[in-house]
């Protein structure tokens, strides 16, 4: 969480079950669903999970020395938490009044703007962690 004046709790403003942003812009084919930062609340939000976790195909996974390893590699593809949502969950819910999405801005930003309240450092932007952080200790 970067910006720690702000209540998760209040982004949940009505039966949101869930809250979430798409993939910034920059990438290819950004989705509207990124499972970088997302937040869940209450019942509806545990059967979503069920439902969701039910998705991975567990025949394409196996874990060999402490990692897992995954047979078609398609990266955010079907068999990731990404992209299952993405193709399968957010049609499904998109427009219903529990699933609410957020400007990728105040949800998966790797850098800290002004209306971010979390920050995601995802693939490429690994390094901002370490930048972010070091100008943390220093304050």
């Amino acid at each position: 969480v970067h910006e720690s004046g702000l209540a998760i709790e209040g982004l949940f403003t009505g039966p949101e079950a869930m809250i979430f942003s798409g993939d910034l812009p920059i990438y290819p084919v950004p989705l509207k669903f990124n499972a970088g930062v997302f937040f869940c609340r209450g019942e509806d939000a545990r059967a979503l999970m069920a439902e969701w976790r039910a998705l991975y195909p567990s025949k394409l996974w196996h874990k060999s020395a402490g990692q897992w390893n995954f047979q078609e590699h398609v990266w955010a593809g079907l068999a990731y938490e990404q992209g299952s949502f993405a193709e399968k969950l957010y049609p499904k819910y998109a427009g219903t009044p529990r699933f609410r999405p957020l400007p990728w801005r105040q949800l998966q930003s790797p850098y800290p703007l002004p209306e971010s309240l979390t920050l995601h450092f995802a693939n490429m932007f690994r390094p901002n962690a370490i930048l972010y952080l070091n100008a943390l200790k220093g304050r």
